[in-house]
């Protein structure tokens, strides 16, 4: 077994101490005993030569030993004198000193884990709540922990590899200086790209803002079981632009249809207000008379709204051929260019969905009607509503059911 290399030392060349291990020489380093100013010499040497930090790390040393006889404690002037050093300024916090404390190089490693964890959930702020509105929303949790994990992975990984290039103890702060410059610029280049067409159209598009062929479901349910039109509403806003930019010859056919895609984004956008303006039903939870009346006021707006969207709808060709009334078309080019209007507009399935909304509304209207008519006279038991007359019960029961239904043919028809 080979035996421990010990070290004499000198603190300021004038006494020697030792010998000692080197972990125990480390140790004096650590406790400020000794400094890069001592010097060293190997238990069977004779060479003395300042202390170099790295030999703790199994570095070799870059100072050449300083060559002289070695000094005794009978005669400390025989010690080794200084050497001649170029002055070589250091901040205050870059010294051997701190470099190689463990509790320095324990700050650096927060510094680093709060750096990219941070730059991470920024990141993530950025993707899924700056541009909520314009891009795809998350499918699930996982989806945003992964992506949060890419994102730790990319700004702490390239700062890695740079600091590879430094040797210890200069390492550490290369990396945290290396996470401060990619954070930002991975942030910087997030919002560059999430600001882009190129984004909006493509892996980060929303369902509901693609092109007009890829788009199949122009709605969406909300939580009270009516729906809401902003997929319809920017699709049309997509149609009415490229309409407003088109060079061919038909443009000037698409500028006049812009009329009539107002017309209807005016029509959903009225239909949106109202419907978000009706809480989900539930009708366990009514406490009073004018609950039932205030909601009944309401369903009756919304109604309205579906209705005036509906025959706007079912009129829309003769609308179209008013719009282009004025342009030089043959029959076949203008119900090629309606035929074409209402694909891309989705005007069918609007339509149908429209009369499937306004049955909702009609079936809700009735169970309303029927709880106004017998208050006083049911009660909720049980999570269910019974009343004291068996009739009322069962129409209050196949309205309900009714509802039910409706719903559920609008969920059918989000699958066709």
């Amino acid at each position: 077994m080979v035996d421990e290399v010990r070290y004499y030392y000198s603190k300021d060349g004038t006494e020697t101490q030792g010998p000692v291990n080197k972990t125990a020489l480390r140790q004096l380093f650590l406790d400020q005993i000794i400094d890069s100013g001592s010097f060293i010499c190997r238990e069977d040497e004779s060479d003395w030569q300042p202390l170099d930090p790295g030999i703790f790390q199994s570095r070799p040393m870059l100072r050449p030993p300083l060559r002289g006889p070695r000094p005794t404690q009978s005669s400390p002037s025989s010690g080794p004198s200084r050497p001649k050093l170029r002055s070589f300024h250091r901040n205050a916090w870059y010294t051997d000193t701190n470099l190689l404390d463990p509790r320095f190089l324990r700050t650096l490693n927060v510094i680093c884990v709060v750096l990219t964890f941070g730059g991470a959930l920024l990141a993530v702020h950025l993707r899924y709540v700056v541009f909520a509105d314009t891009l795809r929303s998350a499918d699930s949790l996982y989806e945003v922990l992964e992506y949060f994990a890419g994102s730790a992975g990319v700004i702490f990984i390239l700062p890695y590899l740079f600091s590879l290039f430094f040797r210890y103890p200069t390492r550490r702060p290369a990396l945290v200086i290396g996470i401060l410059c990619v954070a930002p610029l991975l942030l910087w280049a997030e919002y560059k790209f999430f600001s882009s067409d190129a984004a909006r159209h493509g892996l980060f598009a929303r369902e509901n803002s693609a092109d007009a062929s890829d788009l199949n479901v122009p709605w969406r349910i909300l939580p009270n079981g009516y729906i809401d039109f902003a997929p319809a509403l920017l699709n049309l806003q997509e149609i009415k632009g490229a309409a407003s930019t088109d060079n061919t010859d038909m443009a000037v056919v698409r500028r006049d249809l812009v009329v009539v895609i107002d017309d209807l984004m005016t029509r959903l956008k009225a239909c949106n207000a109202a419907a978000g303006n009706c809480a989900p039903f539930n009708p366990l939870t009514i406490g009073s008379l004018d609950t039932i009346k205030t909601r009944l006021s309401l369903i009756s707006t919304l109604r309205d709204t579906q209705a005036d969207l509906d025959n706007f709808l079912q009129a829309l060709v003769a609308n179209c051929r008013v719009a282009v009334a004025t342009d030089d078309l043959s029959s076949d080019s203008l119900n090629e260019t309606i035929a074409n209007f209402r694909k891309s507009a989705r005007t069918d399935q609007l339509s149908a969905l429209t009369n499937i909304t306004m049955k909702i509304s009609d079936d809700e209207t009735a169970c309303l009607t029927i709880l106004e008519q017998n208050w006083g006279r049911w009660h909720v038991d049980n999570g269910a509503i019974s009343f004291d007359d068996p009739n009322a019960l069962a129409s209050y029961n196949i309205s309900l059911q009714a509802v039910q239904n409706d719903i559920q043919a609008v969920h059918d028809l989000e699958k066709q």
